[in-house]
């Protein structure tokens, strides 16, 4: 199949999850991995033990938790083109810190360090996994 340029794309039809969509512009081609863009289950509540959380990327790509105490949370089914949300309320009167760990075979990145929660605060948090990068970026100090 021959490549074609394309000048204008006003409609992008759905990619089967897993795929790759090929776009070419003046002969450069970029490939895009195709991403969940929604989830049926809708977004689902985290139950905290000890401070530590298991998201499931197969079971929904929103995720809500609220929290007294410091958090570890840990991702598990990661797909190749997936985008994860988080949302973390801190009820406490203090500042709670936030690590996360990925999937074997994948490297978290940070725009800046992990950061806190600030006390009676909310953090949101993006996650995008292209190839063997989970690819982190977050907004903080929502207020509750």
């Amino acid at each position: 199949m021959a490549n074609k340029k394309i000048s204008q794309l006003t409609t992008l039809n759905p990619v089967p999850s897993g795929a790759f969509l090929a776009v070419v512009d003046g002969g450069v081609t970029y490939k895009a991995a195709a991403s969940r863009v929604s989830n049926s289950k809708g977004s689902k509540e985290v139950t905290e033990t000890a401070g530590a959380t298991t998201l499931d990327w197969n079971d929904s790509n929103v995720y809500y938790v609220s929290t007294l105490v410091a958090l570890a949370t840990t991702f598990t089914n990661v797909s190749d083109g997936q985008t994860l949300r988080y949302y973390v309320k801190n009820g406490s009167g203090s500042a709670k810190a936030s690590a996360f760990t990925t999937i074997a075979g994948t490297t978290l990145y940070w725009v800046v360090s992990e950061p806190e929660v600030a006390a009676n605060k909310t953090n949101f948090y993006t996650f995008t996994r292209i190839n063997a990068a989970v690819f982190a970026d977050v907004v903080t100090d929502y207020p509750l």
